[in-house]
C-alpha cells in the first residue's frame, strides 16, 4: 500500500476543491437550488453560495456543453431563489412582531411602541434596504433595542450576537 507524503496529499487535496468547485459552478448554471446542491455535496447552502458567486464571468464548464452562457446572469438565479424567500420571512415576521397583537413576540415589540418605517411597508423597500439575506441562519436584529425598525437600527445577526443584544431582566 502507497502512503501519501504530505506534499502529495495537499497537491491532490486543491484538484478535488478545484474540481468541485468547478462543478458546482457548472450545476449553477443548470436548474438546481441551493438546497439541491448542499444535499449532494453535503455542505451548507451559504458554503455553496459563497462558491457560486466566485464563479469568474467567462468560465466555461467542460461538462455541460449545452448551456448557452451568454443568457445566465451570473448565480443571480441560485442566489435569489431561497435566500430571497428566508429575506422575505423575515420580513414578514418583524412585521407580524410589531402589528399581529397575537403574536407571540407582540408584547417585546408592538406592544412596547416598537415600530418599522412606512417604507418598509413594502418588502421591496425592504430589500433595497437591508438586502438579502447573506445567510438563512442569520435574522434581522434591531441594534438598539428600544428603537424601531430602520436601515440604521438593523442587522443581519446570528443567534449568539442577539443573545447579547437584549433588554437586561430588570428591564422586561
Amino acid at each position: 500500500m502507497y502512503t501519501l507524503n504530505m506534499a502529495e496529499r495537499k497537491k491532490i487535496e486543491g484538484y478535488l476543491l478545484e474540481k468541485r468547485n468547478e462543478i458546482l459552478w457548472s450545476m449553477s448554471l443548470q436548474d438546481y437550488s441551493l438546497s439541491q446542491l448542499a444535499w449532494v455535496f453535503g455542505i451548507s447552502k451559504t458554503a455553496i453560495y459563497n462558491i457560486v458567486k466566485e464563479r469568474p464571468e467567462n468560465w466555461i464548464s467542460p461538462w455541460t456543453k449545452d448551456v448557452d452562457y451568454k443568457n445566465v446572469p451570473v448565480n443571480k438565479r441560485v442566489l435569489e431563489q431561497e435566500l430571497t424567500i428566508s429575506t422575505y420571512t423575515a420580513w414578514k415576521n418583524l412585521k407580524a412582531r410589531c402589528d399581529n397583537e397575537n403574536h407571540p413576540a407582540y408584547k417585546n415589540n408592538g406592544g412596547r411602541g416598537i415600530s418599522y418605517i412606512k417604507r418598509w411597508s413594502c418588502f421591496e423597500n425592504f430589500l433595497d434596504d437591508m438586502g438579502i439575506k447573506p445567510d438563512s441562519k442569520l435574522s434581522i436584529d434591531r441594534i438598539n433595542n428600544d428603537g424601531n425598525y430602520n436601515k440604521s437600527n438593523c442587522r443581519w445577526s446570528g443567534a449568539f450576537e442577539q443573545a447579547g443584544n437584549r433588554r437586561t431582566a430588570s428591564r422586561l
